[in-house]
């Protein structure tokens, strides 16, 4: 029998879970603040909901001050859950994308109008990063006379079958190793962060 499980390495990492190896790192995830509303939305994952600032306007005050009001509006909590970056915003990149990963497959963000990064930014919304997630595989084998074998080693110390990354690497179905994109502008922001990654 094997266990699996996912932790986020903001909050530690696969050597604080006894008996469990760590199979997997995968990559932070680029995600974004709006600048009205301070939400976080993320630019890949599964069901993410597109969610748009709230808009402001701009008002005379009786003293003659021009004074911003955002505009409230109702947001259902599973929609700032999985929230992600606006269905407008998300089209400018994927038109304007494309220029931030250079031809050696490193981040060259120089002052390219098309940077993605500096799209997200006009339109209001700032990168903020995770620190990425850790597989961590744990393999329990019942020995004779009921003992429990953890990482397929007897209790000799030799092996009785593959590791726990071996077991991982051979499974089916897997999960994705990389997050991706069909977005040309967010898959040259996950070739930045990978790239940034690979260089530590």
């Amino acid at each position: 029998m094997d266990v699996v499980t996912s932790i986020d390495r903001d909050f530690g990492c696969g050597d604080a879970w006894p008996n469990f190896v760590s199979v997997d790192v995968v990559d932070p995830v680029p995600m974004f603040v709006g600048d009205v509303d301070g939400a976080r939305r993320h630019a890949v994952g599964a069901g993410l909901t597109p969610l748009e600032q709230p808009r402001q306007r701009r008002r005379m005050g009786d003293d003659g001050d021009r004074s911003t009001k955002t505009l409230s509006v109702t947001i259902a909590s599973s929609g700032v859950l999985r929230a992600g970056l606006p269905d407008s915003l998300l089209r400018e990149l994927g038109e304007g994308g494309g220029g931030a990963l250079g031809t050696e497959g490193v981040c060259d963000r120089n002052d390219r109008r098309d940077d993605p990064w500096r799209i997200a930014a006009r339109r209001g919304f700032h990168p903020v990063f995770d620190a990425g997630v850790e597989r961590l595989m744990s393999v329990v084998v019942y020995g004779g006379g009921g003992t429990v074998v953890v990482d397929g080693d007897d209790d000799d110390g030799t092996k009785s079958g593959p590791s726990p990354v071996e077991l991982w690497l051979a499974s089916t179905p897997r999960y994705a190793r990389d997050h991706y994109s069909s977005n040309s502008g967010v898959r040259d922001m996950l070739g930045c962060i990978r790239s940034a990654r690979l260089k530590k």
